[in-house]
């Protein structure tokens, strides 16, 4: 899913992979980072053209498919108004499991089809 580019500047439509996983709620510690570089969701590697330095970046499409795929707590809030603390309990009691391959948790991260109860009865 990563696609490498080499070229001395990036497209303006790239979003950096970090700032995009603070959008959707995913804060700590690197785990969107993670589950990018892991390949669970399309990215671009580019050269960051200030430092040099490889960077993942998701254009428009990248980000379409995640938010096609997968769901957040606060994506489930964004889409339906609804307080995050309802959000969890909701996916708590249609029991939404996160998505972890392998034991491997990359915070609070699931499959659309695992979460699609929760959210229809959110929208209720």
């Amino acid at each position: 899913f990563v696609e490498r580019h080499a070229g001395p500047q990036r497209t303006s439509d790239l979003v950096p992979a970090g700032a995009f996983g603070r959008t959707i709620g995913l804060r700590g510690q690197g785990t969107f980072l993670a589950f990018v570089s892991d390949g669970h969701t399309p990215v671009q590697l580019e050269m960051h053209p200030m430092i040099n330095q490889a960077h993942y970046y998701m254009s428009e499409e990248n980000i379409a498919e995640f938010r096609q795929k997968f769901l957040t707590p606060r994506m489930m809030a964004d889409e339906t108004g609804k307080h995050g603390n309802t959000v969890i309990a909701a996916l708590d009691a249609y029991g939404a499991v996160r998505f972890m391959p392998s034991n491997k948790d990359y915070g609070p991260i699931y499959l659309r089809a695992s979460a699609a109860r929760a959210l229809a009865s959110l929208r209720d």
